[in-house]
């Protein structure tokens, strides 16, 4: 989206990034927020461990496995916890910076970090130009 590639940036993959971290830390288990319900492949994958959220083999855990997104709203409104912030109806709030819906709640409610990304991805703007005035 007009965002500068660098070539000398590597690009690391969710299990790189484990690696690099249980190196630094001397951690030896990793946990993390995926879900069945976030995609079929997520369901396929965390359904191949014998009770849906543990590795052993790699030492990853996948506690929320067996939870949908509405479960874990309903436990964290439950313990008075901070709720995510949400800008649309859709299933995964802030990994799509094309999202029609997180430009619009960005620039209702900080335009200051709308800037940031448009300075980043300038190309994004077009998304909001032809929500404005139409393609």
């Amino acid at each position: 989206m007009g965002c500068k590639q660098d070539p000398k940036q590597r690009k690391w993959t969710m299990a790189q990034l484990t690696d690099v971290v249980r190196e630094q830390t001397g951690i030896e288990w990793a946990f993390f927020g995926f879900k069945q319900s976030d995609s079929m492949n997520r369901r396929v994958m965390l359904r191949t461990y014998p009770d849906g959220a543990t590795n052993e083999k790699s030492k990853k855990c996948y506690p929320l496995s067996p939870y949908k997104n509405h479960d874990i709203l309903t436990y964290i409104e439950s313990r008075g916890l901070i709720t995510p912030e949400r800008y649309g109806q859709a299933q995964s709030q802030g990994c799509n910076i094309t999202d029609l819906d997180y430009l619009l709640y960005l620039r209702e409610n900080f335009p200051t970090d709308l800037r940031k990304v448009l300075a980043e991805y300038p190309n994004v703007e077009r998304i909001l130009f032809e929500h404005d005035y139409g393609k």
